[in-house]
């Protein structure tokens, strides 16, 4: 998307995204990016790049360093030795770091005296706004990966509770491939959406059909270094989010824009505010649709990244 953007926007500045670095990249490129690197060949390529006059820049938007073990291989992984110490690399020869929060700047601050930015993530507006005519029924969607499973408890009480009580609510998981992560909605399953994962060009389609957005976040080391993308894609279709009052979730301001809940009555009650309340769901959805477009909107993020770019390439100048 920035790259898109970038190349759209803002010539004669350009972005190539790539999988693999040719040989004469390190003569045709002026900054090189590398996105969550932590392989020993990618570490190789940045030293080349330098070695060849490139700036190269480290960036991040998820602590790599405490990806809990219960997410599997990318757990596993990430809690070895050598990658743990391939990172640390990356942080301290970078000739930059770029880091999507505050909060993960603080943390990526231990390992590196190198200049740093903070650039947060944005959405393209226009890539994710949808019109969905005749909606049937009021839905509440959660949109997370597998990695968010150990979130699913924080709102399992509260939504058994509220399709109990509202028969007109439906609820779409994204990401989730049964209720076992939610127990207590298998009476409810007729009103259970299970669309799996989607892709970057599907999501948006899917996700327009939210009418109440779930961002829970149990309060962990690795889940206060996120960043608050799912409130933007929300967001970016008028969505009205309720959302954990951790770090990656500072964009949201309580009753504006969104909602905040921390227990299991305080996500009930928020939720039958907006299942019952046409006006709330309808102002907090658009005041965060302007928020996204003033704050974090991909127009907005790409100005930040050029300017890192040309404060790299000038040497602050």
């Amino acid at each position: 998307m920035i790259a898109r953007a970038v190349n759209r926007d803002h010539a004669p500045h350009t972005m190539d995204c790539k999988t693999a670095i040719w040989p004469s990249d390190y003569f045709q490129t002026d900054v090189m990016v590398f996105q969550r690197a932590s392989d020993y060949i990618h570490l190789q390529c940045m030293y080349k790049a330098q070695d060849a006059g490139v700036k190269v820049i480290y960036e991040l938007d998820d602590d790599l360093f405490q990806v809990p073990l219960s997410f599997g291989p990318s757990g596993e992984r990430f809690s070895r030795h050598p990658v743990r110490e391939t990172i640390k690399r990356f942080l301290k020869d970078a000739d930059a770091v770029t880091v999507s929060t505050p909060f993960l700047g603080q943390q990526m601050r231990r390992h590196t005296s190198k200049p740093m930015y903070v650039v947060g993530n944005g959405v393209d507006v226009d890539h994710w706004q949808r019109e969905v005519p005749g909606k049937e029924h009021l839905t509440i969607g959660w949109m997370a990966s597998g990695t968010h499973k150990q979130d699913a408890p924080i709102i399992k009480e509260a939504l058994v509770r509220v399709m109990a009580q509202h028969p007109e609510v439906h609820i779409t998981l994204i990401g989730f491939p049964d209720l076992r992560d939610l127990a207590g909605l298998e009476p409810f399953a007729d009103r259970v959406n299970i669309a799996g994962w989607q892709g970057s060009e599907q999501l948006p389609e899917y996700m327009s059909y939210f009418d109440i957005g779930l961002a829970p976040l149990v309060d962990t080391p690795f889940n206060k270094s996120k960043s608050g993308i799912k409130a933007m894609q929300y967001w970016a279709n008028r969505t009205p989010v309720v959302c954990s009052p951790l770090p990656p979730y500072d964009l949201v301001t309580d009753r504006e824009n969104g909602l905040f809940a921390n227990s299991p009555d305080e996500w009930y009650s928020a939720l039958c505010s907006l299942v019952e309340d046409d006006t709330l769901r309808k102002s907090l959805g658009e005041n965060g649709l302007a928020t996204l477009l003033r704050e974090h909107e991909m127009k907005v993020i790409v100005k930040d990244w050029l300017g890192v770019f040309q404060s790299l390439i000038t040497g602050g100048e």
